[in-house]
């Protein structure tokens, strides 16, 4: 947080929120809670992922410019790789 600064404030508040819904959900045993947890969490994942691909505020490295034109100096092979996976994304939410 202190790197981050009020946006990694906010994040925090926002997950300790979804860890409360999805306890209150599960509490109650109600699908319509989850639901609506997993729109929340879904929301942000999606923001996420337009910053992962805005230039502007996430240029690629020059050593990712070697590994998208297949096989770079490191012998790192995509093969299968989507465009998620290539950004850094392990969430399939």
């Amino acid at each position: 947080m202190d790197v981050g600064g009020r946006p990694a404030q906010v994040l925090s508040e926002f997950y300790a929120s979804v860890f409360a819904q999805i306890l209150q959900a599960s509490q109650s045993v109600s699908r319509q809670k989850f639901e609506h947890t997993i729109g929340c969490v879904r929301n942000v994942r999606d923001a996420w992922r337009q910053v992962a691909k805005d230039p502007e505020v996430n240029p690629t490295p020059p050593q990712m410019d070697s590994i998208s034109a297949g096989r770079g100096q490191t012998g790192f092979d995509r093969g299968g790789l989507n465009e998620e996976a290539a950004a850094g994304s392990r969430w399939n939410a």
